[in-house]
């Protein structure tokens, strides 16, 4: 049975949003544009919601891609000129040909490879680290018994985060250690909206880090800057709170190409070319 939030039970709902004349289509990676794989070093955007966003980015004012993961990284899964692409939860972006770190967000590697390096080799198989540069994640999904890897991975974690002032959050199998720093998928997301003048945009997301994004939606929405919808992939393992920020639902990163494409048939082409403005996030 199809759930009364599915996209397609609400396509007059879509309508009104992408009727905008300034429109984002702003997504997550992980699980919303790519499959979960054990080994996210192996995760890559499916064909079809590449295809999707080849044509799109033709038709909206901008595509952007939002992830934790780090923005060379993403480029190096899905590299195309005109999208616009923030990694590490917001914390650094693509421009002039380089990656960019926020301002707020330098000084902070250094805390973190001494944090690393505290918690020395890992001895837990299946789980893996990814040092990001100002983030790390610890990605335990492969493991036998992720419930007992996970407690023994922040009773290590969480005094060392404390020591070094860094951040200690959660996600789907995965911890992540940031800097204790006011920046994530929502400031993303509210610089994106500036600098792009919309007045129309689509989150999609599927984790606890992409809420940050949703709210901010919301509260645009709400304050009358612009049309704005959520769409939340609820696939198996989705966080609760998920659900209950989003606007509408698609069920995995297979239905979220079949809403993408839906939304691209229903648009005209762009008359001019996407040009891309500097960021304003410092």
């Amino acid at each position: 049975m199809i759930d009364t939030l599915h996209w397609s039970l609400h396509k007059d709902r879509l309508k009104q949003v992408i009727a905008a004349k300034r429109l984002g289509i702003l997504s997550d990676f992980d699980g919303t544009l790519s499959h979960f794989v054990s080994e996210s070093s192996q995760a890559a955007m499916t064909a079809e919601n590449a295809q999707a966003l080849d044509v799109l980015v033709e038709k909206v004012t901008l595509v952007a891609l939002i992830s934790g993961r780090s923005t060379a990284d993403l480029r190096q899964r899905f590299e195309r000129p005109h999208l616009v692409y923030y990694g590490n939860h917001g914390m650094d972006y693509w421009h002039d040909e380089a990656v960019q770190l926020v301002e707020v967000a330098r000084g902070w590697e250094k805390p973190l490879q001494a944090l690393l390096a505290a918690f020395g080799a890992l001895t837990e198989p299946g789980v893996y680290i990814n040092n990001k540069g100002p983030t790390a994640s610890v990605n335990y999904r492969a493991t036998s018994d992720p419930v007992a890897v996970r407690q023994r991975l922040l009773d290590r974690l969480q005094p060392l985060a404390e020591h070094y002032g860094l951040l200690l959050t959660e996600g789907r199998e995965i911890l992540e250690i940031k800097p204790p720093i006011s920046v994530n998928k929502g400031t993303a997301v509210r610089t994106l909206i500036t600098d792009y003048e919309l007045d129309g945009a689509i989150f999609l997301g599927d984790d606890t880090t992409d809420l940050a994004a949703m709210s901010l939606l919301h509260e645009k929405a709400r304050d009358g800057l612009l049309q704005g919808l959520t769409v939340g992939v609820i696939s198996e393992g989705a966080p609760l709170q998920l659900q209950e920020h989003s606007d509408l639902i698609a069920y995995d990163p297979d239905d979220v190409a079949h809403l993408l494409n839906w939304i691209a048939d229903q648009l005209p082409a762009l008359p001019v070319p996407l040009t891309v403005p500097s960021p304003t996030l410092s």
